[in-house]
């Protein structure tokens, strides 16, 4: 048996069916199978490692040399891993970069991979200076799942909150999300968007639906504790 990649955490399994799992009648295999078994036999193995019209997933060996093959023939090309964003930023660009952790298709860890190695990479200030984060509870690939994120409405906000960035100097903060009913588009509920690493803390009273009564905080549980404190380290020179 293959074991899972570790980024299908994601929080919420129902997100699985389709992606992860087939989801019957209609679908013999996961559509993550569909798309990944295309990609590898025609774009991640070369004639020579075995690709093309002759590759035959049945019988292709998930632990032998064939997965590292991919991976050194298609990183070069496609993977978006490098932190060093300073040319970026030197030239005036504004980045947010968002997901949901009920992700089942990418996962939530790789977004959150990359921000922290760009933090590591250029520093806390200076990152936030240009580039953030929005990890959305209970979103799924795109859209979907319960979380309070209308891939429409929201996603226009993400995306003139870029703008206001770029061209008015204005630093996004928090965004209000919503989840709405699906069939009569009315608000069921909202929630604070907030920037990576904080959450939406409740602040105790009025209604849970309500985003105004909601707060984002930095996290203060045991791994982000660890978070924060090996970053510390980093910045001050304790490590030295």
């Amino acid at each position: 048996m293959v074991p899972l990649p570790p980024y299908l955490g994601g929080g919420f399994s129902s997100g699985w069916v389709g992606w992860v799992t087939p989801a019957p009648p209609g679908l013999p295999v996961s559509l993550g199978f569909l798309l990944g078994a295309g990609f590898v036999q025609w774009a991640g193995l070369p004639p020579s490692g075995g690709g093309g019209p002759s590759w035959d997933w049945t019988s292709y060996d998930f632990y032998g040399p064939g997965p590292q093959l991919v991976i050194d023939n298609l990183a070069p090309a496609c993977d978006a891993t490098d932190p060093d964003l300073s040319l970026f930023r030197a030239s005036g660009g504004k980045m947010i970069m968002w997901g949901g952790w009920a992700d089942p298709a990418t996962g939530p860890y790789q977004w959150v991979q990359y921000y922290e190695s760009v933090l590591d990479y250029m520093g806390d200030a200076t990152t936030k200076s240009f580039f953030k984060l929005y990890m959305i509870p209970g979103l799924q690939h795109c859209g979907g799942g319960l979380g309070c994120f209308d891939s429409q409405q929201d996603l226009e906000k993400l995306f003139f909150a870029v703008i206001d960035w770029v061209e008015k100097g204005i630093a996004p903060k928090s965004f209000t999300g919503s989840r709405l009913d699906p069939s009569t588009g009315e608000v069921l509920r909202t929630r604070p968007l907030c920037p990576y690493p904080q959450v939406a803390r409740y602040n105790g009273w009025g209604s849970i639906d309500d985003a105004d009564n909601f707060r984002c905080v930095d996290t203060d549980d045991h791994y982000c504790g660890w978070w924060r404190w090996k970053r510390w380290r980093k910045w001050t020179g304790w490590d030295k």
